[in-house]
C-alpha cells in the first residue's frame, strides 16, 4: 500500500503525465490539466471549520448585539452569523446580520432578544461529515453557515461553517494544484530522483 502511495506522488511530481492521463494521451486527446479530487470531496468539515466560535447569550437585546456589532466588536464582526446559546451553553438558535437589520427595521419591543429576532430551526452539521454534503445543505437550505455540532451532544456548539471556510478549502486545493504543475514544469525530460 505505501508503495503503492509513493508511485502516485512521483508520477504526478515526475512524469509529464500521470498515469491516469497517460493512456488517453495515447489514444491522441491530450488532457491539459491533471487529475484532482475536489476537496470538497476529500475534506470533512472539522478540518476547515472556525472552532473558535463565538457565542451570544439568549437573553441579549437586540439592541445590544447591534451595538457591539456597530461599536466593531472583533468576535462580533468577522461572520455574519452568531450562534446563541441559553443559560446552560446549549446551542439554542442563530442570529444573522439580516435577522438583526429586519429586528431593527421592523422596529418592535427595543427590549426584544436575540433569540426572537434570530432562527431556532437550525440546520446542523458534525465534524466527521464530508464537506460536500454541508455545502449541499446550505444550498438547499439557502444559507450561508452552519453550526458544528457534535453527533453525540447535539446541542453543544463545537464550530461554525461559514462560506468563507469552504472557499479557504478550495483555494488551498488550488495553491497546491498550483505547486505541484510548477515542480512538474521544473523538472528536465529524464530527470531521475536516484541520481546524485
Amino acid at each position: 500500500m505505501v508503495g503503492c502511495v509513493a508511485a502516485q506522488v512521483v508520477t504526478v511530481l515526475l512524469m509529464k503525465r500521470s498515469i491516469l492521463t497517460e493512456k488517453v494521451a495515447r489514444r491522441g486527446h491530450h488532457v491539459m490539466r491533471e487529475y484532482t479530487v475536489d476537496p470538497l470531496e476529500a475534506l470533512r468539515v472539522g478540518e476547515v471549520m472556525d472552532r473558535d466560535v463565538t457565542t451570544i447569550p439568549s437573553t441579549m437585546q437586540v439592541a445590544e448585539l447591534s451595538d457591539r456589532i456597530a461599536g466593531g466588536d472583533p468576535d462580533l464582526t468577522r461572520r455574519q452569523g452568531t450562534l446563541i446559546v441559553d443559560e446552560d451553553g446549549n446551542l439554542a438558535g442563530i442570529i444573522t446580520r439580516s435577522d438583526l437589520l429586519r429586528a431593527l427595521e421592523a422596529g418592535h419591543d427595543p427590549e426584544q432578544t436575540v433569540l426572537l429576532a434570530g432562527s431556532t430551526n437550525l440546520i446542523l452539521t458534525h465534524p466527521d461529515e464530508i464537506l460536500r454534503d454541508a455545502v449541499a445543505k446550505m444550498i438547499r437550505n439557502d444559507i450561508g453557515r452552519l453550526p458544528v455540532v457534535s453527533r453525540s451532544e447535539p446541542r453543544r456548539p463545537l464550530g461554525y461553517l461559514g462560506r468563507s471556510g469552504v472557499i479557504a478549502a478550495r483555494m488551498r486545493s488550488h495553491e497546491e494544484e498550483h505547486v505541484r504543475e510548477r515542480i512538474s514544469r521544473s523538472r528536465p525530460l529524464g530527470f531521475s530522483a536516484d541520481r546524485k
